[in-house]
């Protein structure tokens, strides 16, 4: 249930925004935190490369790449979020060993507006500069 709970949280610490290619990389980054994942890891590698928005080469590569950092990182699960919630967030995820976006993605990610049928399109996200907003 916590991870459940966790999932917007990582979304933020990662900087995976909320269309469907970022909900993607957020699999392959909880992929990397709950080892071993083989079977949901293979799901995860599917779908980036059917879900429309950037080249197959580059999907893939951000989804090995959101992998990788979810393997380095501290287990998300069992970090005292009560304790953390209040901090900034790269403090927060210098505790916690995330790698911030850039650096854990230095070619990019990948965005898309496709949605299934029947779902509501989704907005593009950039958290450092929704996160830039708020504290000028």
């Amino acid at each position: 249930m916590r991870v459940t709970a966790l999932h917007d949280v990582v979304h933020v610490l990662t900087g995976y925004g909320p269309d469907i290619a970022g909900e993607v990389t957020a699999i392959g980054f909880t992929c990397g935190q709950m080892e071993p994942a083989a079977p949901l890891e293979q799901i995860g590698y599917g779908m980036a490369a059917v879900v429309p928005g950037a080249s197959i080469r580059h999907k893939l590569r951000v989804y090995r790449h959101a992998v990788e950092p979810g393997r380095r990182a501290d287990e998300l699960a069992v970090a005292p979020w009560e304790d953390l919630l209040d901090r900034p967030l790269d403090d927060i995820r210098g505790l916690l060993g995330v790698a911030p976006t850039a650096q854990a993605h230095p070619h990019g990610l990948w965005y898309t507006p496709w949605t299934p049928r029947g779902a509501e399109p989704l907005e593009r996200w950039n958290y450092v500069e929704v996160f830039a907003d708020q504290t000028t």
